[in-house]
């Protein structure tokens, strides 16, 4: 079987020719979660798997050199382009036209906000074959724009598991990672953890692609609270995940439950802290619920940093059940399988 991955990146010049690993290291988790790793270990399933952004700049690939075309996120930054955005609706039908299967996947809510990605997903969902969406949430919100039911395809963990820790600092050692779209949910909690400072120290490294005037934001309040707050930016990599999680005893990860933009979005993040070893303290997303027994989940985050620093008993089996739970549900070669179903399933 060969498939054919399209992506909305930032990789511009992409087409089938590229090879698999300047995806799999793509700053955009969409690219790598959604696409890279999963065709990686399709790979081991005999799925052959090429990659391409449907571009008026580029040439179109012929859809009939493949069994199936998967339609990944369109997430860039000339999104708001409705030139681009009608090469890919131009794209997909002649996928369909060349008879070959037309899969979407959508890893986040599309038609939470108004925003030119909206029209493209209303008018490209009803064509296709299937649906992927990496959490029920998210297929419920957009079912009624899909001629079937969205099938929930996981998103895959990166890396190997890390040793379970929890030997508490002083400073409390504090990690939040995500999106710069992410960072307002940091932001909403910033001052309640400088007030925790007062009953604990803190020390709270944001790690992202950088928010205008996100450095000088923390700066401030850092000069503020000093000593008992500090708070820096380390700018995201791939490869320097590993050792912020190393220099962390916590991770944190905000969120807002009835924000529809966030509210169907995957795991990625809490597995992501699990599999490093960490204690994940989170806002009760929907797709976090099933690890409520292996990470602190709070509607008041600082409220759950609290409660974890009450409780530290067992907390290194807690993390290491939690670790062989995401093994289980996460682990590359289960989301390949997944994926697998779906790929050769027919209309």
């Amino acid at each position: 079987m060969r498939v054919l991955w399209v992506l909305g990146t930032h990789m511009s010049a992409l087409d089938p020719s590229t090879d698999h690993g300047l995806v799999a290291f793509s700053p955009l988790a969409s690219d790598r979660l959604r696409v890279a790793v999963p065709a990686a270990e399709l790979a081991r399933l005999g799925v052959e798997s090429a990659f391409c952004v449907p571009d008026p700049d580029i040439a179109l690939p012929d859809p009939s050199a493949y069994d199936t075309v998967v339609i990944g996120k369109f997430s860039s930054p000339r999104a708001d382009d409705s030139v681009r955005i009608a090469w890919w609706m131009t794209f997909a039908q002649r996928v369909l036209d060349a008879g070959r299967r037309l899969i979407v996947d959508v890893s986040d809510n599309p038609f939470a906000r108004r925003n030119p990605r909206a029209d493209l997903y209303r008018r490209l969902l009803p064509k296709c074959s299937a649906v992927c969406v990496p959490s029920a949430w998210l297929g419920r919100a957009i079912a009624g724009h899909c001629r079937s039911a969205p099938r929930v395809v996981a998103d895959p963990y990166e890396g190997r598991a890390a040793p379970a820790r929890f030997a508490l600092s002083d400073p409390l050692r504090l990690l939040w990672y995500g999106h710069p779209l992410n960072f307002r949910y940091l932001q909403a909690v910033l001052p309640g953890l400088a007030d925790l400072s007062a009953e604990r120290a803190l020390a709270l490294e944001v790690v992202t692609d950088g928010v205008q005037g996100m450095e000088v934001a923390l700066e401030k309040l850092s000069a503020q609270r000093a000593p008992r707050f500090a708070a820096r930016f380390t700018r995201w990599s791939l490869e320097m995940m590993p050792d912020a999680f190393d220099r962390c005893d916590l991770v944190i990860i905000p969120a807002n439950p009835a924000d529809p933009k966030k509210a169907g979005a995957s795991p990625n993040r809490l597995i992501e802290a699990l599999i490093a070893g960490r204690l994940p303290v989170a806002s009760p997303l929907e797709s976090y619920l099933p690890y409520s027994a292996y990470a602190v989940l709070d509607p008041d985050l600082v409220e759950g940093l609290r409660l974890a620093l009450r409780s530290p008993q067992n907390m290194v089996a807690r993390i290491e059940a939690g670790q062989r739970a995401v093994v289980a549900r996460h682990a590359p070669e289960v989301v390949a399988r997944q994926w697998r179903e779906v790929l050769v399933e027919g209309d």
